[in-house]
């Protein structure tokens, strides 16, 4: 008889984080971004929602070739520095294709976890590296 310990069963996967917005309130009175940007821990968590995939189809989407697993992985191990480094590897303007780039038809169009669940926010977390630059110099 099979005990229900041994029965493998799927983790659960973890729903997409909602960006922060700035309040309409707010955004009528200045010419800010409306997203806010993830903070760190927000950060990690989406990045652990990557599946590190062995072959992954998100770098075959990215137009110039990002390592994503790479970068995320070090996001995931709070190692923004590093990620940041690894994103200019490739692309030296990060935080202006983080938000013009269509990640949604490209990268996250391409994203295994997509098939099933939302793929996780590439945009975002090239953003949130991108901006934080500074503060982990």
């Amino acid at each position: 008889m099979v005990s229900k310990d041994s029965i493998k069963t799927k983790p659960a996967r973890t729903p997409r984080h909602k960006m922060p917005e700035q309040l309409p309130v707010k955004r009528i009175n200045n010419f800010d971004e409306v997203n806010l940007g993830y903070d760190s821990g927000i950060a990690v968590a989406e990045a652990q929602r990557c599946l590190q995939c062995a072959k992954p189809l998100c770098v075959e989407g990215c137009p110039v070739n990002i390592d994503i697993p790479h970068f995320i992985n070090l996001i995931k191990e709070q190692e923004f520095r590093e990620s940041i480094r690894t994103i200019k590897d490739y692309n030296i303007l990060p935080a202006i294709c983080g938000r013009v780039c269509p990640q949604e038809t490209q990268c996250e169009g391409k994203c295994v976890l997509g098939k099933k669940f939302d793929p996780y926010k590439h945009e975002v977390l090239l953003s949130q590296v991108s901006d934080k630059e500074e503060d982990v110099r």
